[in-house]
């Protein structure tokens, strides 16, 4: 989880690279924190849209529309987009509720956790509860992040090499890697906590979703040249 805003004073960089690399993820929270507990207060203005970056490990990957934008509905304007699915077990499951709060206190102040509390019986954080999509494959039981993106996310394979739609994956029902960033939403639209999709590589196959397959190779036919030539 990295805090991102400009140009921070570097005593606050210093104390936030200080505190991200606590090898325990709780106390690495909890140590992040407090340094954007007292780092809101010494410098309020770069902490207005501040932004925790996050990378999520091995989670299933739904609704993606990575490599061509589309609208919601019909409506607004086309963007990127992914769903990642989490196990409530998945050991990051407290890391993003961390961030989120953390993002509230540095937007929202003392009001943090009362606007936060809202916000969740709401359901307006980017942490969801699966059983609202219980309708669809693989949400029921589970929690679930949604995250968009104007620009075109990163989508690489296992290798680090870069994946085009042609490749056939990473596609709904595997398992993926991803980056994200949680931000706060405060203007007329309302105030929410939102993440952004910065990129996704390929981790592992999985059964698809909603009918779709797994794609196959020329090896899984049978040359059919040769009843041609009969």
């Amino acid at each position: 989880m990295t805090l991102k805003k400009g140009e921070l004073p570097h005593d606050v960089q210093r104390a936030l690279k200080e505190a991200a690399a606590l090898p325990n993820p709780y106390l690495r929270s909890a140590a992040i924190s407090k340094v954007i507990d007292a780092a809101r207060f010494a410098y309020p203005t770069f902490f207005k849209e501040v932004t925790l970056k996050i990378k999520l490990s091995n989670v299933r990957l739904a609704f993606p529309a990575i490599f061509q934008p589309q609208t919601v509905n019909g409506e607004g304007d086309p963007a990127y987009s992914a769903t990642f699915i989490l196990d409530p077990k998945h050991p990051q499951v407290r890391e993003i509720q961390s961030a989120i709060k953390d993002i509230a206190k540095a937007k929202w102040g003392a009001k943090a956790e009362q606007t936060l509390g809202l916000m969740e019986k709401q359901d307006k954080t980017a942490l969801h509860d699966g059983d609202l999509k219980a309708n669809y494959d693989g949400f029921a039981g589970n929690l679930y992040v949604s995250a968009r993106s104007k620009a075109r996310p990163t989508v690489v394979d296992r290798d680090r090499r870069p994946l085009t739609a042609a490749d056939g994956r990473p596609y709904a029902g595997c398992y993926v890697n991803a980056v994200i960033e949680l931000w706060a939403q405060d203007n007329q639209y309302g105030k929410r906590i939102n993440a952004s999709l910065g990129g996704i590589q390929f981790a592992a196959d999985g059964d698809a979703f909603g009918g779709g397959g797994v794609p196959v190779s020329a090896d899984d036919f049978d040359d059919l040249a040769a009843d041609d030539m009969v």
